[in-house]
């Protein structure tokens, strides 16, 4: 447990794998609670600002309507992956995402809002 913001750079050096920090989890409820997609879970990536998110994909949602390569998707943003059911997909190019996909999306700040928009 790390009380400190600034500390959590120095827990990779010394080679824990993981911290807990309570500002950083409740700043990430807040964040996802105040996301107008579904997002269903949100982390944030230190010292790169970056932001992982998972979303479940809503009927009519602007990310069903094309192959992810016609999308024009953010270049601040990457789609990680995709849950099917009990299927893993990794995301390609021709990739269609469904309805009720939950889909992981690896986004610098920057892309975060303008990713949002394809999940609403």
């Amino acid at each position: 447990m790390v009380d400190k913001v600034e500390y959590i750079p120095l827990t990779q050096t010394i080679g824990l794998d993981s911290l807990i920090n309570k500002k950083l989890i409740a700043a990430n409820n807040i964040s996802r609670f105040i996301r107008k997609s579904e997002v269903i879970a949100l982390s944030t990536l230190e010292g790169i600002d970056a932001d992982i998110m998972e979303y479940v994909v809503q009927p009519n949602s602007l990310i069903t309507k094309k192959p992810i390569k016609d999308l024009n998707f953010p270049k601040e943003a990457i789609i990680g992956g995709i849950i099917r059911g009990e299927q893993s997909i990794i995301a390609v190019g021709d990739t269609r995402i469904k309805s009720g996909d939950k889909v992981v999306v690896f986004s610098l700040l920057g892309g975060v809002k303008q990713t949002e928009k394809f999940f609403k």
